[in-house]
């Protein structure tokens, strides 16, 4: 389980806790909305796939998303952006491996 795992894990015991000790809070909800807000805090699998891809097919233009990604605050940003560049790198070497 990694360390955000454990946070939210954490995170969802003190919820039920808390709703043990009154009956009046709605715990589904709460749990709902913590669950929506760490969503929030991912990046779009839909643009990571596309910076993939970009990376892959046209390498110089991978370094956008390499820029992109290190600047955003999303916790898996920084892990994007250091895949797009070993994929940008391997995508120039098989392309200079292939023209000389």
């Amino acid at each position: 389980m990694s360390d955000e795992e454990e946070k939210i894990a954490a995170e969802i015991a003190n919820i039920e806790k808390i709703a043990k000790d009154d009956p009046n809070i709605d715990q589904t909800a709460l749990v709902t909305n913590l669950l929506q807000r760490k969503q929030g805090e991912t990046l779009p699998a839909k643009q990571v796939l596309r910076s993939y891809l970009v990376s892959l097919f046209f390498p110089p233009f991978g370094l956008y998303y390499v820029v992109k990604f290190f600047l955003r605050p999303e916790p898996d940003a920084r892990r994007a952006a250091w895949i797009n560049l070993a994929l940008t790198a391997l995508a120039i070497i098989i392309m200079a491996s292939l023209i000389g």
